[in-house]
């Protein structure tokens, strides 16, 4: 956890030797590595909190210096910060949850796992895809499943809207309808242009809404950068197949109503 008088951020706080090469932040931009009692936080995490390069942040609930500002540490679920190895063995103890490890060139990635499941036994050996897929699932396990759910009842609300919208689209034109079979149009042709017609309302509408996202995902990402919104293609195409299943159905079930109409009574002023 990383606090400030403004407010706090839910953080993975890191533990590095800021001499070592391949530790610590992935880009600094601002301010140096941190010293002892001096910390790194995102940038996005620190204009969330409103503090600057000098300020005083509180991290695991003690007081450090931020020195810098890091980027790419940030998501919808939390954030991070990088304090000196000593600093985190002094709040929680000497104990270290990963170790980085390189290999020379043509060294047996195999046999070198095994050395090193070995030292301690048991210890978990991954490789740097291996280590961001897992914490991939964390992030996951912590929001994306929510999200799932609720957009799952939107997108099964927006089904049933679109099938009653279409409904009662067709209902109302069904004197309409009852003209174009009074000048000889067949049952066929009547059930054809009421799903093409379905059909075409239905692509209008989600290329209306796919271009609203893409620009609420560009006005969301500058307002809040923590929030990185990609519009999939293939959930684009998902969509509209949904959409235009559910919303065919919802206009062809009336046909029959439109089929049996008396083509008379479509001329006949409506009392």
């Amino acid at each position: 956890m990383v606090s400030s008088p403004a407010g706090q951020s839910a953080s993975y706080v890191i533990g590095y030797d800021p001499s070592a090469r391949h530790a610590g932040p992935s880009r600094l931009v601002a301010g140096h590595q941190p010293g002892a009692g001096e910390a790194v936080v995102d940038r996005q995490a620190a204009d969330q909190l409103g503090v600057r390069v000098g300020d005083r942040v509180r991290v695991l609930g003690r007081p450090f210096t931020l020195v810098g500002l890091s980027t790419g540490g940030t998501n919808i679920a939390n954030t991070t910060a990088f304090i000196p190895t000593g600093d985190f063995a002094r709040l929680r103890g000497p104990t270290q949850a990963y170790v980085l490890v390189g290999a020379r060139p043509g060294v047996d990635l195999g046999v070198l796992r095994a050395r090193l499941e070995g030292i301690p036994p048991g210890t978990s050996v991954q490789t740097s895809g291996q280590f961001a897929d897992s914490e991939r699932r964390i992030v996951t396990d912590m929001s994306a499943d929510l999200l799932r759910i609720m957009s799952g009842i939107g997108f099964a609300i927006a089904l049933a809207v679109i099938a009653l919208t279409l409904f009662n689209a067709t209902v109302a034109k069904t004197r309409e309808y009852g003209v174009v079979k009074a000048l000889g149009a067949r049952p066929g042709r009547l059930a054809a242009t009421v799903a093409t017609q379905a059909a075409w309302s239905i692509t209008l509408a989600l290329a209306a809404a796919t271009t609203l996202a893409l620009l609420l995902a560009v006005a969301i990402g500058r307002l809040n950068p923590a929030l990185s919104i990609w519009i999939a293609p293939g959930s684009v195409l998902r969509t509209g197949l949904g959409a235009l299943l559910v919303g065919v159905a919802g206009a062809v079930l009336p046909s029959r109503r439109v089929l049996r109409v008396d083509p008379a009574a479509s001329f006949r002023r409506p009392t």
